[in-house]
């Protein structure tokens, strides 16, 4: 029997920091705000606790609630109540009920973390659970970073609990009088973690009684491996953008383990941590033999490109700004960034560059918009002729995919600005300038 005591925590919280724990009223959750409660004098950290309702249980849902609140007031430990609807995140997202709660519940317990400035978050995941979350990802097919399974500490999240079986929850809590629920929905198999838990595991250790310490073992293996396979990576394959990383041509030589590990670490880069599985993998290094302009989505809104150097990949972000006048203000283009437009008081000694550009402001005619690419735009850039928009961009090696998603300023199909690349010679500062405007750009 794993005892539960300060042991677990060594190492994970430190003196004077705040933690908040996630308790959903079951007895893992439990166990670890008793456990955390306790010991929040000795260690001297400040104790939050959070619960989500996720909206989909009724009455029982508000059971559980009750006896998280309760609980809570008998440990004087804060609590904060959130409440999340599963239903519509799953409907509008396509996820399923498992994976939108997941999601919401996350989230939740950053937000509320972000806002009272706690340092850390825990939650109760335990032994049994990480032997669920490795069959679970050897299943799908997942990778041996898949199969290293949940970290004890990983992004400000820790896991105390993390090599504790279940079984020795339940006699901590039986033992020391700690009260729980059971949630229904634990035995409905047809979510796949309670079918790995209450089918598969179950019959397997009645032929291997350690099953859950050998997976443990195992991913304790793997994670060592997979450690060591990384370390190995050219890093200087990836350049790294605010929303979009590139791999470079030369990944096209590596062996697997090498390249398929600059894919995910590329997607790690945009924020995209979970759901790529080695399909996705597969199928961006698949775009290394296509002809530039290829494409394909992935998940959470990343997508991939073949461009003329290597492979891109970028999460989209829906443009809801199609046309804005011109103006002194600021302005938000999603997958381009800001454009901000003001008064230039000194103009005399400029520089234009891709951060800044600036125009005569005589010249800038009544009528003109911030918009994207259109169909039939002109560009007459500085000490230049006209031409139209998509030969300009050529000429700047623009890929195609990102040509309608740079504003310009236009009037009607003419195009004074191309946001970050030029302006033309119709707004050009002379030396009969009497006002200017400055234009400022934050990619992201």
């Amino acid at each position: 029997m794993e005892k539960i005591d300060e042991k677990l925590i060594s190492g994970l919280i430190t003196p004077g920091q705040s933690l908040l724990v996630g308790v959903s009223g079951g007895a893992d959750s439990m166990c670890l705000l008793t456990l955390l409660a306790g010991l929040r004098g000795k260690i001297g950290y400040k104790l939050y606790a959070i619960h989500i309702n996720h909206g989909l249980r009724g009455a029982e849902a508000d059971r559980d609630q009750k006896l998280v609140e309760d609980y809570c007031k008998t440990l004087k430990v804060p609590l904060e109540v959130v409440n999340v609807d599963v239903k519509n995140y799953c409907q509008s997202h396509g996820t399923t009920t498992e994976e939108g709660a997941r999601i919401l519940r996350y989230q939740a317990f950053k937000k509320v973390a972000k806002e009272k400035n706690i340092d850390l978050i825990a939650v109760a995941h335990n032994k049994n659970d990480q032997a669920e979350t490795i069959l679970m990802h050897i299943l799908r097919g997942g990778s041996l970073r898949g199969a290293s399974g949940m970290q004890k500490e990983w992004d400000k999240i820790i896991r105390p609990l993390l090599n504790v079986e279940r079984e020795d929850i339940e006699s901590y809590n039986k033992q020391n009088g700690v009260p729980y629920i059971v949630d229904s929905t634990n035995a409905d198999i047809s979510y796949s973690r309670n079918f790995i838990r209450s089918e598969v595991l179950p019959k397997i250790r009645q032929v291997y009684p350690n099953a859950v310490s050998a997976l443990v073992n195992f991913a304790k293996l793997a994670k060592s491996d997979n450690e060591y396979i990384d370390s190995l990576l050219p890093k200087e394959l990836l350049v790294e953008g605010k929303s979009e990383v590139k791999i470079l041509d030369g990944a096209k030589t590596l062996p697997s383990p090498l390249s398929s590990r600059l894919v995910i670490l590329a997607t790690q880069k945009l924020g995209v941590h979970k759901d790529v599985e080695q399909k996705h993998v597969d199928a961006v290094l698949e775009l290394f033999s296509k002809k530039s302009g290829a494409s394909l989505n992935l998940v959470h809104g990343l997508v991939a490109h073949r461009d003329y150097d290597g492979v891109s990949i970028e999460k989209i972000e829906q443009n809801n700004v199609f046309e804005q006048d011109f103006g002194v203000k600021s302005l938000h283009f999603a997958n381009f960034g800001e454009i901000l437009v003001e008064k230039a008081d000194n103009f005399a000694d400029f520089t234009q560059n891709e951060l800044v550009h600036y125009v005569d402001a005589d010249k800038i005619p009544d009528g003109a918009v911030w918009r994207t690419f259109r169909a039939g735009d002109t560009f007459c850039p500085v000490n230049s002729h006209n031409k139209k928009l998509s030969d300009y961009y050529t000429d700047k090696k623009i890929e195609r995919r990102k040509r309608e998603r740079i504003p310009v300023l236009a009037k009607g199909n003419v195009v004074l600005v191309v946001a970050g690349l030029g302006i033309s010679e119709q707004v050009k500062i002379q030396m009969s300038t009497k006002l200017a405007y400055r234009i400022k750009y934050n990619r992201e």
